[in-house]
């Protein structure tokens, strides 16, 4: 990844760093082992060029780093996942309907004033790099949770519409 995307973007290990495994061991079979549960920590400027490069379909300068191909279905939820059961739909809405290759979107309008091609990274503590295809607008945000809301989404909205508004206005 630091080879052939993240260099290129002009991220260094300084900007970002894989957390240590959380949750299982460190190697199987002495062969070591990332887990996305472990995350990623990053700063804001490197979240944000993460977010340019999808906005742009994987191309950066004059590269295609990422294919369009790969960039659609993290903008998308497969047919074959929505509509699958939520476990604790109170705290998740209906994930599996937002839920793309480890980003996630609006492609059901769940946020009714926020354009349908928005999609959206979402880590700890509400890190988020937020793609505005339709406003060609990229947000990178960090630091402490949201208040928590009646849902997933309701934590967002607050977020997301005041960007939107202020483009479309």
């Amino acid at each position: 990844m630091f080879e052939r995307v993240f260099t290129p973007l002009g991220i260094t290990s300084d900007d970002l760093v894989w957390r240590d495994n959380a949750y299982r061991e460190h190697e199987i079979d002495g062969i070591a082992r990332r887990e996305f549960g472990s995350g990623i920590s990053a700063n804001v400027d490197a979240m944000a060029r993460l977010g340019y490069l999808y906005l742009r379909d994987g191309q950066w300068e004059d590269g295609q780093l990422l294919s369009r191909a790969f960039v659609e279905m993290a903008r998308t939820t497969p047919r074959a996942i929505e509509g699958l059961e939520v476990l604790l739909p109170e705290m998740y809405g209906q994930a599996s309907d937002h839920y793309g290759l480890l980003w996630w979107n609006n492609a059901d309008a769940t946020l009714s004033q926020v354009p349908r091609n928005t999609f959206w990274t979402w880590g700890l503590y509400e890190s988020l790099i937020v793609v505005f295809p339709d406003l060609d607008i990229v947000v990178a945000r960090a630091g402490e949770s949201f208040a928590d809301g009646s849902g997933p989404y309701s934590k967002l909205e607050p977020f997301f519409q005041p960007i939107v508004d202020a483009v479309v206005e």
